[in-house]
């Protein structure tokens, strides 16, 4: 056991939790990379794999410690998650430090493009297994105030990923010995700022008021009286339409309707009140329940009309706090389980809402649920289905006014980004956020209170080629990945035997 690798290791994983929210140092993210990378490469196969996993669990515990607030302080759901996240970086230390032996990864290039591909491939893997993965705290969402997400439209979260480990290689290699290396790193870090992010209307604009009606805490007392969070929703909204607010569209967020309006005459009617008075189409969430499940939507109402057709359904909930898989392990284990009395089910469904304005023009919104804005497939597919403009709905209710919904925002800024597509989160209690297509908040609430925005957005019709080529750079980088680390480990074998 070396010591001082092991300290190396714990200040990298230190670092990296400074460069995401609530801190947000994103150049730290750099100083993480350099510090993992220089200590892996120099260990054994298995004392990469504990680096690995070392660094994860000192990231992830406290970047993710809205899991207590979430689970009322039980700690069990939180260190299960981050050892599932550990167990992916663990194969990235095994990987890496396995290839690491090969003479052409022992070169400048070499070692920065293996960190790379083995980097990115098992970010995108445990994003999406198990059971659907968890996508938080890849790269580029701590770099969307950085220079490199001027590549997120040609290269999404591979392309941003990959820069990142590389700049952070030569930037090591650069500072303990190559000098020569530091004019690489800083090109690579710095040039993209020179390529434009594009932010202009392609199909007019749109004018949105996107309401916050806050959900007061305790939140499992203020959902369980009926109406109460739609309320706020809609004396927010009447707030806004009094003070001035023209908009096209009013957009509220996920669970705003706490009660299933085709089943319940309470919301119904506020929904109508919100209707009648703002005569322009009404974009809210609600749940609904039925064969033992129950399903999140995220539908439309139309003044004189009430709910149009269309509606999407969330397609990834979340395990253990949208439904319990193997529930009765589940609940032998963690008693809190059976809170989550009926199982939310996922929706077979493009992520596209089209809404029919009151000048008959028709606006496709790509939306992503809550935690899917981390679903890169998910707001890819309804980019390209013709999605003009991309909308988050989120009840950050659960978490209160911790790091979760800064994190989530800077998932919706990338997608921003990437896409090339103007963004609004819209939260029931914060943080909710009008974003320009270039990643740029406009405009963006505080948590835990009853706010409004209201915004002039450009809608967007052309494609990036990280909207086109999601599926392929996402396969790609995984593929190489698993090929790479089966390389070096098969490799290492022979030497050995």
């Amino acid at each position: 056991m070396d010591a001082r690798m092991i300290l190396l290791v714990v200040l990298s994983g230190l670092a990296m939790w400074g460069a995401f929210p609530d801190q947000g140092w994103w150049p730290l993210m750099f100083v993480s990379l350099a510090l993992l990378t220089g200590v892996v490469r120099r260990a054994s196969a298995g004392w990469g794999a504990a680096y690995g996993a070392l660094w994860a669990m000192v990231f992830f515990l406290p970047h993710i410690s809205w899991m207590n607030i979430a689970t009322n302080q039980t700690y069990l759901a939180w260190i299960l998650l981050a050892l599932a996240q550990a167990f992916f970086l663990a194969l990235w230390g095994l990987s890496f430090a396995a290839v690491s032996r090969w003479p052409a990864a022992q070169t400048w290039w070499g070692e920065a493009l293996a960190a790379a591909i083995l980097w990115v491939g098992f970010e995108q893997i445990r994003a999406r297994v198990p059971l659907g993965g968890f996508p938080w705290a890849k790269l580029p969402y701590g770099l969307v105030d950085s220079p490199l997400v001027h590549l997120a439209p040609w290269g999404g979260e591979v392309l941003v990923s990959a820069a990142a480990v590389v700049v952070a290689v030569w930037a090591r290699r650069a500072v303990t010995g190559q000098w020569w290396l530091a004019v690489p790193a800083l090109a690579l870090f710095g040039a993209p700022a020179l390529v434009p992010l594009e932010t202009a209307p392609q199909n007019g604009t749109v004018n949105v008021l996107a309401v916050q009606g806050n959900v007061a805490i305790p939140m499992e007392e203020t959902y369980a009286v009926a109406g109460q969070v739609t309320q706020n929703h809609v004396d927010e909204t009447l707030r806004a339409l009094d003070a001035g607010a023209d908009p096209d569209l009013v957009i509220w967020g996920e669970d705003s309707v706490d009660r299933d309006p085709n089943t319940t005459e309470l919301t119904a009617g506020l929904v109508e009140q919100v209707l009648e008075r703002g005569q322009v189409p009404l974009v809210a969430g609600y749940q609904e329940y039925a064969h033992d499940e129950r399903y999140n939507w995220y539908s439309v109402w139309y003044p004189g009309t009430g709910q149009g057709p269309d509606r999407y359904g969330k397609q990834h909930p979340v395990p253990w706090g949208e439904y319990v898989p193997w529930r009765s392990l589940s609940e032998f284990l963690a008693t809190e389980a059976a809170a989550i009395r009926v199982d939310m089910a996922s929706v077979d469904n493009p992520g596209l809402l089209p809404v029919t304005l009151a000048d008959g023009r028709v606006v496709p919104l790509a939306v992503g649920i809550c935690f899917e804005a981390g679903d890169e497939p998910i707001i890819a597919e309804g980019v390209r289905l013709g999605g003009e403009a991309i909308v988050i709905p989120t009840n950050n209710s659960q978490f209160r006014a911790s790091a979760e919904s800064t994190q989530q925002l800077q998932m919706a800024r990338f997608r921003a980004a990437e896409f090339s597509r103007a963004t609004l989160q819209v939260s029931t209690n914060g943080v909710s956020a009008v974003i320009s297509p270039d990643g740029q908040v406009v405009a963006e609430t505080d948590r835990q209170t009853a706010a409004h925005l209201s915004a002039e957005i450009p809608l967007r019709t052309s494609l990036t080629p990280a909207a086109r080529w999601e599926t392929a750079l996402t396969g790609g980088a995984m593929g190489l990945a698993v090929l790479l680390g089966i390389g070096g480990l098969a490799w290492g074998w022979r030497r050995r035997g």
